[in-house]
């Protein structure tokens, strides 16, 4: 029979036990994140007043790529203006998205802030936005703000990095919604 030293039971049952322990603190505390899914960032549902006649270009800025190893989730400029874009296609509220060659106008949304708290089990995301129209002189036509907090429950993902991103999907899911349901109050002087 042979008993392991002190050192050897601890490095052969503590240890192993200890890196399962911080890797799962690690994972519930905001590393390993992942970026927000456009298509989750598509409203599922939108109330369009009017369906505009003219192309409309999109642009996005102020957004961030995430880090995925001890970085946060983030929205890049990238995701938000294919979310943008898509929603726009999904309710009708321009004819057609295109290059800006071809624009009748240009959408330009700006991300502000994203506020995140550092951790919790229910996370609550602010996303602060500013939304501008130019039509095709180039002249601003309509600009709003849109705040939108979104609240991602423990019951919706036990990973705290994965609430995040839905805390931030959420939240750019509903600022988008509001966005083109007020372009779509929008009279351009078109047929409608």
């Amino acid at each position: 029979l042979v008993l392991a030293s002190k050192e050897e039971y601890l490095s052969i049952k503590i240890v192993p036990k200890i890196a399962v322990l911080v890797l799962l603190s690690l994972s519930l505390t905001g590393c390993f994140a992942r970026q927000a899914d456009f298509k989750r960032m598509v409203p599922e549902s939108a109330n369009i007043q009017n369906r505009h006649e003219g192309n409309v270009h999109v642009t996005t800025q102020g957004g961030r790529e995430t880090s995925a190893l001890f970085g946060r989730s983030q929205i890049s400029n990238k995701s938000l203006k294919i979310a943008i874009a898509n929603s726009i296609k999904k309710y009708g509220v321009f004819k057609k998205v295109v290059k800006i060659n071809d624009s009748d106008y240009v959408l330009s949304v700006k991300l502000l802030a994203l506020d995140q708290p550092l951790g919790g089990f229910n996370i609550e995301v602010r996303m602060s936005t500013h939304w501008t129209l130019l039509d095709k002189e180039r002249n601003q036509i309509w600009d709003k703000f849109i705040v939108f907090t979104y609240k991602a429950n423990f019951g919706e993902a036990i990973i705290g990095t994965t609430r995040l991103k839905k805390a931030n999907e959420g939240a750019a899911r509903e600022s988008i919604k509001e966005g083109i349901e007020e372009i779509s109050k929008l009279s351009l002087g078109e047929n409608q």
